[in-house]
């Protein structure tokens, strides 16, 4: 597809037109498609849209990390206004754009004391970043535990980590419920 143009067609709807894929109507050569029929999000090269979205993002990670007070400090350090970063504060996000992939895994852990820590310890010697643990009460002597990791795809990296986690003392049951 070729690069977007949008133009108002007519007070009630907006319209998208496109530079390949054309067909000849009575007053341009186009192919036109309503607003209902657009995406929610859009990818646009950082060099086409005005550098107060990348100064947004700066602000909102000097909050993130604690770098600023408050936000008008951020706004401040960012070189905008502070109606700038409320206006689009909610509305500009940072993609994850590496190779990294998120798992999760479903644990049965024996209710004894340093399993969960052997646990954790197989995620970060295998390069893994711990998101979130949930684990509940024991009952019976064994406890579910949820833990849900970012890490490097690597070719046989998961099934490592499998083999790991079931080797461990204390572990009972070891599950992978989720791979993006």
């Amino acid at each position: 597809m070729g690069r977007p143009l949008f133009c108002i067609l007519g007070v009630e709807n907006v319209m998208e037109i496109w530079y390949s894929n054309v067909h000849v109507t009575d007053t341009c050569v186009c192919e036109v498609k309503t607003m209902k029929e657009m995406p929610r999000y859009l990818l646009i090269d950082a060099e086409a849209v005005s550098p107060v979205y990348a100064k947004v993002l700066m602000a909102k990670r000097l909050l993130a990390t604690h770098e600023v007070p408050n936000a008008s400090a951020a706004a401040r350090a960012a070189g905008i206004s502070r109606s700038a970063f409320y206006k689009y504060k909610d509305r500009v996000f940072m993609p994850t754009l590496n190779a990294q992939q998120m798992l999760s895994y479903s644990l049965t852990l024996n209710d004894v004391p340093g399993v969960l820590s052997r646990v954790m310890y197989v995620f970060t010697s295998n390069g893994c970043n711990i998101l979130t643990i949930n684990q509940a009460l024991p009952i019976d002597g064994v406890a579910p535990v949820t833990v849900t990791v970012r890490t490097d795809f690597e070719k046989g990296l998961m099934a490592k980590i499998d083999t790991e986690l079931r080797r461990l003392p204390g572990v009972v049951k070891v599950r992978q419920i989720v791979s993006e």
